[in-house]
C-alpha cells in the first residue's frame, strides 16, 4: 500500500472513530434525558399512590 493510501486510510478510520464517538455521546445524552423523564413519572406515580392512600385512610 503506498504511503498516500495508508495516510488516507488512517485518516478515514480516525474520522469514523470520531463520528462514532459523537453518536455515542448523543445516545448518552438521550439516555440521561430518558432516565430523568422516567424518574419524574415515577415520582408522580408515587405521589398519586400516596394521595390515594391518604384518601383511603
Amino acid at each position: 500500500m503506498p504511503v498516500d493510501d495508508t495516510d488516507a486510510y488512517i485518516t478515514t478510520l480516525l474520522w469514523r472513530l470520531d463520528e462514532k464517538d459523537k453518536i455515542i455521546k448523543e445516545l448518552q445524552n438521550q439516555l440521561l434525558v430518558t432516565c430523568a423523564i422516567i424518574k419524574i413519572k415515577d415520582n408522580k406515580l408515587i405521589d398519586a399512590l400516596r394521595a390515594v392512600d391518604e384518601k383511603a385512610k
